[in-house]
């Protein structure tokens, strides 16, 4: 019960944020990049409470299966934030379709048994999602590009002044 308070405010706080930042400068790059992050965020953590909150096999497997997507979108829009914000660093073209092919290949496979391959009662009648190879493939695909889009904000620190600084400190 709790943990749906806190989802519930989260979401809430994130839209505004979201909703704040990308009003502000609607046409900015930076800020669309950022409500894609935000957006893919609220959009994990919604599915993650419905996952949660549902009763029955069939929405459970339903938004079990979905999940994935927040992070697949999160994890990608930080990677980009990282590459534009404060200042725009100039990557490989195959980089960047490397990410587009990974980003398809896991939406092509998230109704696939290879992402959540079943759901099913346990003996004290709980029910429990089975995970398929999708997951186990796709955790360290996203820790990697975190642990890098934080390592490509922080690394470049020296190089901004001190405004730039302060809005990487925010990130």
């Amino acid at each position: 019960m709790l943990y749906n308070i806190f989802s519930t405010i989260t979401i809430v706080l994130s839209i505004f944020l979201g909703a704040f930042v990308y009003l502000s400068d609607s046409k900015s790059r930076v800020n669309k990049i950022f409500m894609l992050m935000i957006s893919s965020l609220v959009l994990w953590i919604f599915t993650n409470l419905m996952t949660d909150i549902s009763t029955d096999i069939i929405n459970i497997f339903f938004w079990s299966q979905i999940t994935i997507i927040g992070p697949l979108f999160f994890c990608y829009s930080l990677y980009r934030l990282s590459i534009i914000f404060p200042i725009e660093k100039k990557i490989k073209p195959i980089i960047e379709i490397l990410h587009i092919v990974i980003i398809l290949t896991i939406l092509l496979l998230i109704p696939t048994s290879f992402n959540i391959s079943g759901v099913y009662n346990n003996s004290g009648n709980i029910p429990t999602i089975e995970t398929g190879v999708l997951y186990v493939l796709f955790a360290p695909y996203f820790f990697c590009i975190v642990i890098y889009s934080i390592f490509n904000l922080y690394s470049r620190y020296r190089e901004f002044n001190q405004s730039q600084k302060l809005q990487v400190k925010y990130i």
